[in-house]
Order: structure tokens, then C-alpha cells, then sequence
């Protein structure tokens, strides 16, 4: 269980980074070339999907879907070279690849989200961020009239939000653990105390049986000098 909450946190963690930071820097310098958008993003999914493999191969004893984020990682690795390796994609064929990205990765986590109820509290902050990026991935396939002007801030919020709703999950998930662990240690000392009273009852019932029984062996011996007293 701990290893799982810890490998968890982890990829939360560094996968809510690699999304914030994408969004904020596309945010800042919202005139890229296509080109250099294409690449950025490429280099963050591939990263995305690097973590999502290397977890899933972590979960392997802990969560039975573990299958789906391996799935999603190589999904998403994938997509992640072809823009890298391509740069010079289209822009409705980049818009194509951004849309299958999120449509995947939203089912992926409201997969995940599912197993995860039996795990952990905060599972509906995934479950709401794959439906979210479900969302996202429609109106990009939806609206064929949208221009790079308009991709770009798009793109560059759904990031940071997807950023700060990971590094949210992977707090609670941090938190739910600690309580857990509180909560088992507080029951363990419990538990401690109560053996502890149990053999220190044992303990003081055992002298007044032990002075019973060598006052029984005294008189014993006492009564049988006492015969053999008499009968000299």
C-alpha cells in the first residue's frame, strides 16, 4: 500500500509539473511558430507518457489497472514523437493530434479514477480531470474553424489547469496516507497499551497463587511433623 501511495504521489507529481510548466511557458511566448508549438508539446506528452510506463510498471503488484496507464503511456509517447519528429504537421493535423491526446488520456484516468475508489478519497478529482480533457479533445475536433491564435491560450489553460489538478491529487493522495498511517499507528499504541495492562494484571494475580500454594506446602509439612511427633 505504501509504495503504491508513493509511486502514486510521484507521477502525480511530476506529470502535474511537466503540464504547468507547458502551459505557463505557452502562455508567455503565445506567438510561437507552429513549429516550435508542435516540438514543445511533443516534449512534454513524450515525458507524460514516459512517467505513465515507468508507474505502470510499478503498479503491477498494487492496482489492477495498472494495464491502463501503461496503455495511455505508450499512446501518448507515441503521439509525443510523431509531432517531435514531424514539425512540419499541419495545423488541423496537429489540432487532430491534441484532441486524440486528451479524448485518450481523459478516458484513461476516469478509468483509473474507478480503481482508485478503493484506495484512496480524492479519486473524483481524476475522474473530473478525464472528463474535463474529454471535453477538451471534442471542441477541438468540433470546431475546424479555430485558428493557431486561438489554439494556443486554449491549449496553454486546459495545460495549466490539467498542472494544478494533478499536483491537487497528488496532495491529497499525500494526506489521505498520513491520516492512514496516523490512524493505524494511533490503533497500533492502543492496541500496545491494552497487552501491556493484560500483563501487568497476569502479573499481580500471580504472586498471592504463588504464596497460597508455599503456605499449603508449609502447613503440609507442618502437620506431617506433627504426626510423626506423636507417633515417636
Amino acid at each position: 500500500m505504501q509504495h503504491l501511495v508513493q509511486t502514486l504521489k510521484w507521477g502525480l507529481t511530476i506529470r502535474g509539473i511537466i503540464y504547468l510548466l507547458f502551459g505557463l511557458f505557452i502562455w508567455f511566448f503565445n506567438n510561437l511558430a507552429l513549429e516550435i508549438l508542435i516540438l514543445v508539446f511533443g516534449l512534454a506528452i513524450v515525458a507524460d507518457g514516459l512517467v505513465n510506463v515507468i508507474s505502470s510498471l510499478e503498479f503491477r503488484k498494487d492496482l489492477d489497472d495498472w494495464r491502463i496507464y501503461l496503455v495511455e503511456g505508450i499512446f501518448v509517447t507515441i503521439l509525443g514523437l510523431v509531432t517531435i519528429f514531424w514539425p512540419q504537421l499541419s495545423f488541423s493535423a496537429f489540432l487532430l493530434i491534441v484532441a486524440f491526446w486528451a479524448i485518450v488520456s481523459g478516458i484513461a484516468k476516469m478509468v483509473v479514477s474507478v480503481g482508485l475508489r478503493r484506495l484512496i478519497e480524492g479519486e473524483l478529482i481524476l475522474l473530473f480531470v478525464g472528463i474535463l480533457s474529454v471535453i477538451f479533445g471534442f471542441i477541438l475536433i468540433a470546431s475546424k474553424q479555430l485558428v493557431l491564435a486561438a489554439v494556443v491560450p486554449l491549449l496553454g489553460f486546459f495545460s495549466f489547469l490539467l498542472g494544478v489538478f494533478l499536483l491537487f491529487l497528488a496532495w491529497r493522495v499525500q494526506i489521505e496516507h498520513d491520516l492512514v498511517m496516523g490512524d493505524f499507528l494511533n490503533w497500533e499504541k492502543s492496541e500496545g497499551v491494552e497487552t501491556t495492562a493484560i500483563q501487568d494484571e497476569s502479573a499481580l494475580d500471580t504472586p498471592p497463587t504463588k504464596k497460597v500454594s508455599k503456605a499449603n506446602s508449609l502447613q503440609a509439612k507442618s502437620t506431617t511433623t506433627k504426626r510423626s511427633t506423636k507417633k515417636s
